[in-house]
């Protein structure tokens, strides 16, 4: 235990540029901050002093000039005694031997990423913790670090810097500076998205995954078996979010050691996946049987089968699944009608606020809001996107230029996505007319900003350069809803409004309607998305059929999707 009035009055002030009473003043404050007169640390907890007293100071309301100044005069005193063998040296004799990236020159991301990397080394050199020796362990002893209450960082702040630490530790594991980190771990407890990590799978159950999926698109090597037929890549995609959730339940909940584990044993297990399935509905869909879970059931029951040939276990899936009673949740469609024209006057303010936005920071040479503007234009041009050609969340994310999005020999934008990338069938259409010049300008100004250092052809990436998350999409997109049309969007329901709204006005452009919505056939875009706000719209399409045909079915030979 240290003393750190004793220590910081027995500093020796020559040539140090401070007074007696400053030091004097300093110790006051820790001892307000310690609740402490004598101020006891522990050796351990030297380098948290001043993160200490800044937040002491902060809570008091006190001027932040003021309390850049005295931290500021506190590390230099700490220093000094340091030197003068008055308080021992940080960790002598142990270097964690951190490889360390170039440190950023501006306040980007980047930089937010290094320091948090920075803490993490700091704590490693405290902790005597060496590289080599850093685990998943690691990190979740971390975290509670941040969150600790002698941190006084509060859980929030805690949490930001360890996503922060995540985000900057696989950046180094792609460019190839780090190793990767085999120890299971979540993704993120608190969203959706957890379980774990393809790249923390174990080999056996990696390679059997690898062979399904050569399987499922109909390239399989020799040895390997055929799917029964051909998955569209978000087939698998969602494949894999199931399987990471089905490791993560078993090496954080049950603690079952996984690292020899292969797929085939584990969808094997039937009282491990069938409790997975009660913790699920238990744990995160607070009770309720939710219409995944039988999906789930159904996938596991077929994957088992192909990899094992064993019907029995299979069979109990099927029978587990079709004894739930799942309810489907759906998106809460707006309770007031929502007319066209009301749709297409708020992606025009929306796109003139952002391009207002962009060019007033792109003038401002010192202007700091540059990447802001970046992204509300990118969003922008997203919202009038999904209102002119309502597309699915995952081909706004996943569209990339020059690929899906080309510009013709006419000086024209073209949207084109093969049938792999879409649901049913390929898609191809012009890019929206209205919103083509604000594009122009996002492709030409704002995405080079956003992209930084990046070279890579999303169309819409983040502040980092990395492609839209589901969740960014859909809270960006339900912000911008509510600020210009007042209803709560998201990124999905525009294909079931838009096409209400369009045909409200228009209701003989069902075949025009099915083409914008990318459906193979006509039956689909009535059952789904075709929903009308009155009786007197329902009446109108109703007999808009009658006239042209007796049956849907008849319609549809008559009339061949676009």
């Amino acid at each position: 235990m240290i003393n750190l009035r004793v220590v910081l009055l027995s500093v020796r002030l020559d040539g140090t540029g401070f007074e007696r009473g400053r030091v004097t003043k300093i110790i006051e404050h820790l001892a307000s901050a310690f609740g402490r007169e004598m101020v006891p640390v522990q050796e351990n907890e030297l380098g948290q002093v001043q993160e200490r007293l800044r937040r002491f100071l902060k809570e008091g309301g006190i001027a932040p000039a003021t309390i850049r100044n005295l931290v500021y005069r506190l590390g230099k005193l700490l220093a000094a005694a340091r030197e003068q063998g008055l308080l021992p040296t940080e960790q002598p004799n142990f270097d964690p031997q951190f490889p360390m990236p170039p440190h950023p020159s501006e306040a980007t991301p980047a930089k937010r990423r290094y320091d948090a990397l920075e803490f993490f080394r700091r704590w490693c050199t405290q902790e005597r913790i060496h590289f080599g020796e850093v685990s998943y362990e690691t990190f979740g002893e971390y975290r509670k670090y941040l969150k600790s209450p002698e941190r006084a960082l509060g859980p929030a702040r805690g949490e930001v810097l360890y996503l922060d630490l995540v985000a900057a530790w696989v950046e180094q594991v792609t460019s190839g500076c780090f190793p990767k980190v085999d120890s299971p771990r979540w993704n993120d407890e608190s969203s959706s998205r957890y379980g774990l990590p393809r790249r923390c799978w174990p080999p056996g159950v990696e390679c059997e995954f690898a062979r399904l999926e050569r399987g499922a698109r109909g390239n399989p090597l020799p040895g390997d078996k055929r799917w029964p037929r051909p998955l569209r890549q978000s087939s698998l995609e969602v494949i894999q979010g199931e399987l990471e959730r089905l490791l993560g339940y078993a090496a954080n909940i049950r603690k079952i050691d996984i690292s020899e584990a292969r797929m085939s044993e584990l969808l094997g297990d039937e009282s491990g996946v069938l409790e997975f399935i009660q913790w699920h509905r238990d744990e995160r869909c607070n009770g309720e049987e939710r219409h995944y879970h039988k999906a789930w059931l159904d996938r596991y029951a077929a994957i088992h089968k192909w990899l094992s040939n064993e019907e029995r276990t299979a069979e109990k899936y099927r029978a587990a699944a079709t004894s739930l009673a799942p309810r489907r949740v759906r998106d809460p469609f707006p309770s007031r009608p929502i007319d066209y024209a009301e749709f297409a006057e708020a992606a025009i303010c929306a796109i003139a606020m952002a391009v207002r936005a962009w060019r007033a920071a792109a003038s401002d040479v010192g202007s700091k809001g540059k990447t802001s503007a970046a992204c509300t234009l990118r969003d922008a041009v997203c919202f009038a996107l999904l209102i002119c050609r309502p597309m699915r969340s995952h081909s706004i994310r996943s569209m990339k230029l020059g690929e899906n999005l080309v510009k013709t020999s006419s000086d024209s934008w073209r949207l084109q996505f093969a049938d792999h990338e879409m649901k049913t069938r390929s898609y191809s259409c012009e890019f929206p007319r209205p919103v083509a010049e604000a594009l122009e300008l996002y492709i030409q100004a704002a995405r080079p900003v956003l992209l930084g250092a990046r070279n890579n052809a999303t169309v819409f990436p983040t502040k980092s350069g990395l492609p839209l998350s589901p969740q960014d999409l859909w809270r960006r997109i339900t912000a911008i809803g509510l600020e210009y049309l007042s209803v709560k969007t998201n990124p999905h329901l525009f294909r079931y409004i838009v096409p209400c709204a369009y045909l409200l006005r228009h209701p003989d452009k069902l075949i025009e309607m099915q083409a914008l919505l990318g459906h193979s056939n006509l039956a689909v875009t009535l059952r789904c998305y075709v929903h009308v706000y009155s009786q007197v719209a329902s009446r109108r399409v109703a007999e808009l059929q009658r006239a042209n045909c007796p049956s849907l079915r008849r319609l549809g030979e008559l009339l061949p999707p676009s």
